[in-house]
């Protein structure tokens, strides 16, 4: 069966459109329709070579546009703050989201997989996950001291980070829970025996004193 990965361009190589930037595309339903257009993998097909590539330039990604949606929440309230700031983080968030959605959309029907670079790729992406979660929660929390026109980071975009983090995390619980060795094939331990007593002091301790 052949397997299709995700080959389209990564968010953010290029320049955000006019309409990328206008406040109307906030909309939930424009989220996930963008997350609809990721191509998804067949749940029990076989994990292609080239995908490991794939899969390790996407959790990549996510962790550039982290950083760069990072650097312009943390202006917000001071002397770069303004219009064009705003928008950039509007941009970047946007973006960011973008970017989780295709590399979930990569990991996710995989989890059958038992490759050590899957492991480690998906271990991060979590990570970046979170702390995306984490980055849209401190941006929410700045607009909210510092408001200056419509909110560019939604109660409805962070619900969607969160519900990604909580899916993530559920199906690699999930994964390596029933990916772990049967309990016939599993080697119980033999009992140690106490480092302080020694066969030669059983006596002497059973010992009874009689008047």
């Amino acid at each position: 069966m052949q397997v299709e990965c995700w080959k389209g361009g990564y968010p953010g190589t290029d320049k955000p459109s006019d309409s990328q930037t206008s406040p109307s595309s906030l909309a939930p339903a424009a989220v996930a329709a963008e997350a609809a257009s990721v191509p998804t993998i067949a749940w029990d097909t076989e994990w292609p070579p080239n995908c490991d590539n794939t899969l390790s330039q996407l959790v990549h990604d996510s962790n550039v546009q982290l950083a760069q949606f990072r650097n312009v929440v943390q202006c917000i309230g001071t002397g770069q703050d303004g219009l064009q700031l705003r928008s950039d983080v509007d941009s970047f968030g946007r973006t960011c989201i973008r970017a989780c959605e295709a590399a979930k959309s990569c990991i996710l029907p995989q989890l059958r997989h038992e490759s050590v670079e899957f492991t480690r790729h998906a271990s991060q992406f979590i990570g970046c996950v979170n702390a995306c979660v984490v980055e849209m929660r401190r941006c929410a929390a700045l607009e909210r001291t510092f408001p200056n026109g419509e909110p560019c980071i939604t109660q409805q975009q962070i619900e969607h980070m969160e519900e990604m983090l909580e899916t993530l995390e559920n199906l690699i619980t999930v994964h390596y829970s029933t990916s772990e060795s049967s309990p016939a094939e599993r080697v119980t331990p033999r009992r140690r025996r106490a480092t302080n007593c020694r066969p030669a002091c059983v006596c002497s301790k059973l010992k009874t004193s009689y008047a």
